[in-house]
């Protein structure tokens, strides 16, 4: 578990490991009651927030920045830590390029990938669809478990992102809504946000929103193609 402290000094602030817009990799993100935080002090060397991400709704009401002192307060004493390398679909609606740009905007961290996929990248455990449920429409009675719905559309084949990345799991609205009612802060060790609604408001209408993925600075040219994570 992770210990907050009041006098906020223990508390680790956010990092901008890589940012482009709408495609960005963030360092301890805090989620806590419905809300996404990140915790700093130097708010001026902050991006614009609809710059990373412009949606809000059902899966997280708000992002906002805190500062240490902010955070200790509101947090409490206690929280949790969610390990390693989280994926976030931060779109309302699908797209079938969402997962690949999200690993290439993981992939600019290692720009020593070469063409066998060979890379120190620790492998990815989540991608989390926060704004969708598992089915198209209300989950059944419990006395009904074998009733047929129709599960969601991602965007993705389920057998692409297992064969692609055998570690990664689908987290649905239903899975966060766990974290979000428990009332003690999260922590994220590291989240890649992708966000399509950010990006289609600064590219040309001729060029697709992902491609501001492959623009990723330090990007090796093999990491087009997934390593197996």
């Amino acid at each position: 578990m992770l210990l907050v402290r009041p006098t906020s000094r223990f508390l680790p602030e956010y990092s901008d490991v890589n940012a482009l817009k709408g495609y960005t990799v963030l360092d301890n993100v805090f989620i806590y009651d419905g809300g996404v935080y990140l915790v700093t002090d130097h708010t001026k060397d902050f991006p614009p927030m609809p710059a990373i991400v412009s949606s809000t709704g059902l899966g997280f009401g708000k992002w906002s920045l805190l500062s240490r002192r902010q955070a200790a307060t509101q947090f409490g004493q206690f929280g949790g830590v969610i390990r390693g390398v989280s994926w976030m679909a931060a779109d309302f609606t699908p797209h079938n390029s969402t997962l690949l740009a999200l690993w290439r905007t993981y992939s600019s961290l290692d720009p020593s990938i070469d063409s066998l996929g060979h890379t120190h990248l620790a492998p990815s455990h989540q991608l989390i669809l926060p704004y969708h449920r598992f089915f198209t429409d209300e989950d059944p009675p419990f006395d009904q478990d074998t009733v047929r719905h129709r599960r969601v559309d991602t965007g993705f084949h389920p057998y692409l992102a297992k064969a692609a990345f055998p570690h990664l799991i689908a987290m649905y609205f239903q899975d966060f809504e766990d974290y979000t009612q428990k009332r003690v802060p999260f922590m994220f060790e590291r989240l890649i946000v992708a966000e399509r609604e950010s990006v289609s408001r600064v590219v040309d209408d001729v060029d697709p929103e992902f491609l501001i993925a492959f623009e990723a600075r330090n990007s090796s040219e093999a990491s087009i193609y997934p390593a197996l994570l």
